[in-house]
């Protein structure tokens, strides 16, 4: 079997997945099919809105009387590609044949119609299954156009009508207008979108989560409809596409693997900021579960590991139902995998941890970490192990451009593994085990989400560095301190409670997974490569050296010597010396 096969077969393209890149026109999952034939924008979408409708759809047409939208739509249809897009003014709508619109988009100051007028120009134009998006926009943001619902109405149409968020921008998330139940549950779960639009709506959270009343944003997200929409089907199937649970093309699937989704509640969340992040469907209601699916097909393999992780995590017969979630069902639909897993109940780490080394729940996850390792160890020859390291330090290499000295450093970190005489122990590994992809049940325990990163055959104690990186940098931020770097240098290197648990943790793992101590300091500065590697995706080519983990990788390069490395490599105290190629602090 191959070493590291998540990361070996992933691509890690400097600035692939910018932040603020992800898809947009998120309330298009919310449609019974995302198959779709004809659509038509009356007004200018976003670019991002654009992105995705023209990759689903087999002809686009935006129609705007404003031209130098219209120039601005024609450049970046031209730059992308998109010959299935049509730009064009406001009179070429009405030249449309009849019947051949599948989704129309009226944006709000797109079009000169409104209410019974704006049915009457749109009804001729619609296929049999032709479908409505709409929105509520600007200062009333929550209310509809409820002349032109009805003109729809009084034509037969049955309507879905929405709570989406934030006030304005791109969806990140939908709700059925009035189940209150399910918003609760997206806004207690960090999973409802804010209620504003960045960045007065992170500012905003910042303030209320320090002030004495940390329940006052999340009760009014609860009751508040930040931006109210509507999904139109003019001509409702008696399959019920609108009104009979999550949408139709998510209920077949999940009937594929015997599970009935029909009047289940739903919400759909979108708020991830890069394109890696999924779209997330919570189920509620009879079957409990969550449903993710892939922004782009290009991500699809990243789901896909995800399916098989857990498939493998149930197969290990000592991993209960409490630590990781289920998996109820896996398909595609429209280039994109869809996995429907168990809904983990508890609540976010974030609202539960105190952020020093005594953290209960951080000792939970730090042991369970050390009995999934002992669980699932498989021995290797270590040079099989070194090749597989190897080839991530020539890609590293290749992305980085490194100094000869800090090459030759990591390369020598390769050869301890390759020349040592003793098995190397692999261990099935999460891959990002992030304060963000924990939650703490009602019993205390913690359950690990999100297994898209996971390696069956993947390295030992690189899941305990990233978990308590990430609680070292978190909890910094919860203590003001901004620097990432510095709170990994202060509460983790330096003489402090998180190092001495760094150390002791470490100690358990080895004793209790049978990791060789020559392999500790070699395992540590090369699972910083490789986090700098998979880090690469969110940097611009020009911003690769002010990466978090390329600084966080030179920072114990350079200082073996602090208290807690000392101890960890080498047993000694402060002093212990560098080797040749390390390079200086």
């Amino acid at each position: 079997m191959t070493i590291l096969p998540t990361t070996l077969a992933a691509r890690f393209e400097p600035g692939s997945n910018l932040k603020d890149g992800a898809a947009g026109a998120a309330w298009s999952f919310l449609l019974p099919s995302l198959e779709l034939g004809h659509v038509l924008c009356l007004g200018e979408p976003p670019e991002t809105s654009l992105a995705t409708l023209a990759r689903l759809a087999r002809a686009l047409t935006v129609c705007t009387d404003d031209r130098r939208a219209r120039d601005r739509l024609a450049a970046v249809a031209d730059r992308q590609g998109w010959r299935e897009v049509r730009i064009a003014d406001l009179d070429a709508a009405g030249r449309l044949a009849a019947g051949s619109v599948d989704l129309a988009w009226p944006l709000t100051g797109g079009y000169r119609l409104h209410g019974e007028r704006l049915a009457a120009f749109l009804s001729p134009l619609l296929s049999r299954e032709g479908l409505v998006y709409l929105e509520g926009r600007g200062p009333r943001s929550w209310r509809l156009d409820g002349a032109f619902l009805g003109a729809l109405g009084r034509r037969g149409a049955e309507s879905l009508l929405l709570r989406l968020s934030p006030a304005a921008g791109e969806v990140r998330s939908a709700i059925p207008l009035g189940d209150r139940a399910t918003a609760r549950h997206l806004v207690r779960r960090d999973l409802a979108g804010p209620l504003v639009a960045a960045p007065f709506g992170r500012v905003g959270r910042r303030l209320l989560e320090r002030a004495p009343a940390r329940g006052v944003l999340d009760s009014l997200a609860e009751r508040i409809v930040p931006r109210a929409g509507a999904i139109v089907a003019t001509h409702p199937d008696p399959d019920g596409a609108l009104a009979a649970g999550p949408p139709r093309y998510l209920r077949r699937i999940a009937a594929e693997a015997s599970i009935d989704l029909r009047g289940a509640r739903w919400g759909l969340s979108a708020r991830g900021r890069y394109n890696s992040q999924k779209v997330l469907f919570v189920l509620l209601g009879g079957v409990e579960g969550l449903v993710k699916m892939t922004r782009t097909p290009d991500l699809g393999p990243r789901l896909a590991n995800e399916s098989a992780a857990l498939g493998k995590l149930a197969a290990l017969g000592v991993i209960g139902a409490e630590r990781a979630p289920r998996l109820l069902f896996h398909g595609r639909h429209a280039g994109l995998e869809v996995v429907g897993e168990s809904l983990a109940g508890g609540t976010p780490f974030r609202k539960r941890s105190r952020w020093t080394a005594d953290c209960p729940y951080l000792a939970d996850a730090v042991e369970w970490l050390a009995e999934l390792g002992a669980a699932s160890v498989q021995w290797a020859e270590p040079n099989r192990v070194a090749a597989a390291l190897g080839a991530l330090l020539e890609r590293f290499s290749a992305t980085y451009r490194p100094t000869a000295a800090e090459e030759a450093f990591l390369a020598a970190q390769v050869q301890a593994i390759a020349a040592a005489d003793t098995p190397f122990p692999l261990v099935f590994q999460h891959g990002d085990p992030g304060t963000w992809n924990l939650i703490v049940r009602p019993d205390g325990r913690v359950a690990f989400l999100d297994w898209e990163a996971a390696e069956p055959l993947g390295m030992p104690l690189w899941d305990l560095f990233y978990l308590l990186r990430s609680f070292a940098v978190s909890g910094a931020r919860a203590g003001r301190i901004g620097d990432p770097l510095e709170a990994y240098a202060r509460r983790v290197l330096a003489e402090a409670p998180l190092g001495r648990l760094l150390v002791d943790a470490v100690g358990r793992h080895c004793q209790r997974i049978g990791i060789a101590r020559r392999y500790v300091e070699p395992l540590f500065h090369l699972c910083w490569m490789h986090r700098a590697l998979k880090e690469a995706t969110r940097l611009e080519p020009a911003a690769l050296g002010q990466g978090h983990y390329l600084r966080l990788l030179h920072l114990g390069m350079a200082r073996r010597q602090a208290p807690t490395l000392a101890r960890l490599f080498t047993g000694r105290a402060e002093g212990t010396p560098r080797p040749a190629g390390a390079p200086a602090a």
